[in-house]
């Protein structure tokens, strides 16, 4: 009987010499709780956002308040993507909106950046599926019709070969515009 060990001695030996880390705690915490005010400043409105900004910079240390900024900011900057859809450009006012905020007004020149480079992939991307569209359209439509397709609902730009050329040349576009704008979110990030 004496070899038999309950749960909780078990767990005990296992746990021994484990310590707990509060200052790591804190901070994960206050990280979590500036992504969380980020969120709901995107949801509720940018009054909330910058009353719990203002009385977080009161209520915490320094150190302490630029782990929550950063946590907001981080947030924010994620939501921050190559897009070319309408949702993503208004999604991307409000942030730039939020960051200018938590930021004291210093983002903004950045944020110019961002806006405007997102406005430029998204108008190199229109011509590169334009371009493709012209090159391949005819060839495309033709072997679907052979095929023997309803040309009446058929679109080309959900056919797998204009899809495959369009994957093989936006990936270089993708990558070169996806490098600045990680350079243009640093730059934010050291702004908090």
């Amino acid at each position: 009987m004496a070899l038999i060990k309950s749960a909780l001695e078990l767990a005990l030996e296992r746990t021994e010499g484990l310590t707990v880390d509060k200052e790591e705690l804190r901070r994960k915490d206050l990280f979590n709780q500036g992504r969380i005010a980020a969120a709901k400043g995107l949801e509720e409105g940018m009054d909330l956002f910058e009353t719990t900004v203002k009385a977080q910079e009161k209520a915490l240390k320094k150190p302490e308040y630029t782990i929550f900024a950063e946590g907001a900011a981080d947030n924010l900057l994620s939501r921050i993507l190559l897009a070319s859809d309408p949702a993503a450009t208004a999604t991307m006012g409000k942030v730039g909106e939020l960051l200018e905020r938590l930021t004291h007004k210093k983002a903004g020149p950045r944020l110019q950046k961002i806006a405007a480079m997102i406005q430029q992939y998204a108008t190199e991307l229109g011509q590169l599926r334009q371009a493709i569209g012209q090159q391949l359209g005819p060839q495309l439509r033709q072997r679907a019709q052979q095929s023997g397709a309803n040309m009446a609902q058929y679109v080309m730009e959900r056919d797998p070969a204009y899809l495959k050329v369009l994957s093989e040349n936006l990936e270089p576009l993708r990558a070169e515009y996806q490098q600045t704008l990680d350079q243009l979110k640093a730059e934010v990030r050291t702004l908090i």
